[in-house]
């Protein structure tokens, strides 16, 4: 199939892909049922959370220090 592939049929699965990608996403939303809340995050995954932001924190501030703007 990779042989017989020009651009046209790329665009054209390409399209569909997209396509059906899009309407499996929307009617995911549409799955009935009572609207609950969400449920608060672990303090498991609050620690992870922190974690994470620590770090970009910690990168961004290393990136302005050898970034100087002049």
């Amino acid at each position: 199939m990779l042989s017989d592939m020009n651009r046209r049929k790329f665009l054209k699965l390409t399209g569909i892909v997209v396509l059906a990608t899009s309407v499996a996403g929307a009617l995911g939303g549409c799955s009935g049922g009572g609207s609950s809340a969400p449920t608060p995050p672990s303090p498991e995954e609050e620690g992870i959370a922190q974690i994470i932001l620590d770090s970009i924190n910690a990168a961004r501030s290393r990136v302005g220090r050898h970034c100087s703007r002049s």
